[in-house]
């Protein structure tokens, strides 16, 4: 997979850019709480202070990293090599201590782009992680695929709607960068992503509208049954309304 170290700069107009991030901005997220098997407990990032908390007890640096770029939206690119389980517990700390302390005594070079945040500080936008004395970046690789990359995009539209300025900013600046190809494969992804959610909304929507179905039967034949008592067996017909007065009270009081 090519990595911002590897492209140049995008000569695509700022409109262009501006209608692809529309397009990705208009995808929805609904399964980015883990990543790689961390559970989200173990991991909190607040986007409008913009900092870190981390509980984590043998757990993958991988899986600790993959969820921090996604929910912050920064880029993270890893040399295999680095992979091991870490305990670590970080509480409060902005993005950039955070990351610092989570990655302490491993050779870590952070990016930043121009862009100044609110409190004019540059702002970050990346993290490469190489062994201990060893500057070779031949082997980095992200730690999201284009999975996570797509997942990492659809986010930003509640990034938006909850003022995640930070999230936008961060990916707006890296999609600046992207190249075309690089770019378009994402949008695929994204767009598969959002066919098979819209795909599974329906089915859940097409399983409710059923179960209501099988319901209103249900409850249609009951009625049908009551009045059929009612009118040929009085006693059976209020022996059974006392029965079903009987199981509610059991139900409500249990």
């Amino acid at each position: 997979m090519k990595t911002l170290l590897q492209i140049t700069k995008c000569t695509k107009s700022k409109a262009h850019v501006n209608v692809l991030l529309t397009l990705l901005l208009s995808l929805v997220l609904t399964e980015a709480h883990s990543a790689n098997g961390l559970p989200s407990q173990a991991l909190k990032y607040d986007p409008n202070s913009d900092e870190l908390s981390v509980t984590v007890e043998q757990g993958s640096l991988k899986a600790v990293l993959s969820r921090i770029a996604i929910l912050s939206g920064i880029e993270v690119l890893m040399d295999p090599r680095v992979e091991q389980q870490i305990s670590v517990a970080i509480e409060k700390q902005p993005l950039e201590s955070g990351l610092k302390q989570l990655v302490r005594g491993m050779n870590s070079v952070f990016r930043y782009d121009n862009a100044e945040t609110e409190n004019s500080k540059p702002l970050l936008v990346g993290l490469n992680l190489l062994p201990r004395s060893d500057a070779d970046e031949s082997m980095l690789q992200p730690v999201l695929d284009i999975e996570g990359e797509a997942m990492l995009r659809t986010m930003t539209q509640r990034s938006q709607a909850t003022e995640n300025k930070l999230v936008v900013q961060r990916w707006e600046q890296r999609l600046e960068q992207l190249p075309a190809d690089y770019r378009e494969h994402i949008v695929n992804v994204a767009q598969e992503q959002r066919r098979k959610l819209e795909e599974r909304r329906e089915f859940r929507k097409l399983r409710q509208q059923q179960s209501e179905l099988k319901r209103l039967e249900v409850l249609a034949e009951r009625d049908r049954v009551d009045e059929f008592l009612r009118l040929e067996d009085p006693e059976r017909y209020e022996l059974r309304l006392q029965r079903i007065k009987e199981i509610e009270q059991s139900v409500r009081y249990n």
